[in-house]
């Protein structure tokens, strides 16, 4: 199996409580977020995202996503997604640092791994993101990795923004957020939402 296309979306996502404030003046009225899409030869699709919180919060922007995505797609071209190790090095290799680019990246090739071993993500790994729905799904498949008596808390941060940028059937149970246990993240990108890519690479 090797990668064939990265496709990359770009969507503002709305913040649900209108403006968002931070010290020294600084307002979010929405969030840039990235969507990365990677196909493989054999048909089968993985989805990340990045969303940073805005360019003067911490050493993470959108337009440095894009940008380091860019860096390192031709790279990737040709990679099998689900030696996530080598991928990770690739990404290293070819891009120095830049993590919020290479996050999409990698939670992408683990939604491509469980899929292509018919198991949820959280029986694999995944790197911690936050965002919309996509970033959640991520966020839910790590926390079913840690023990109970270690984990505080799971951000939910599908509330955070108006638009819903994927299905996904996560219940809660007992006051826990649950994976589902689909294989891959569990969820189904809205497209009608994400709308056509920005870029492709293949």
């Amino acid at each position: 199996m090797k990668i064939k296309k990265i496709d990359v979306y770009q969507l503002d996502l709305p913040y649900s409580g209108g403006t968002y404030e931070l010290s020294g003046g600084r307002t979010y009225t929405s969030f840039d977020a990235t969507f990365v899409c990677i196909t493989t030869d054999t048909g089968l699709e993985g989805w990340g995202e990045s969303t940073p919180f805005g360019a003067t919060y911490i050493a993470a922007h959108a337009y440095g996503v894009r940008a380091g995505i860019a860096e390192m797609a031709p790279y990737l071209i040709g990679r099998d997604p689900r030696q996530v190790d080598r991928i990770n090095d690739t990404m290293d290799q070819s891009l120095v640092g830049h993590n919020h680019a290479k996050t999409p990246i990698d939670v992408a090739c683990w939604d491509v791994f469980g899929k292509s071993v018919d198991l949820p993500v959280c029986e694999l790994s995944v790197q911690e993101t936050t965002g919309s729905d996509i970033a959640f799904a991520a966020i839910v498949q790590l926390a079913q990795t840690v023990q109970p008596n270690l984990l505080r808390s799971v951000l939910e941060c599908r509330d955070m923004v108006t638009l819903t940028t994927a299905q996904g059937n996560y219940p809660i149970i007992n006051g826990c957020v649950r994976a589902p246990s689909t294989a891959g993240l569990g969820i189904t990108p809205n497209m009608a939402v994400l709308g056509n890519p920005v870029a492709s690479y293949s």
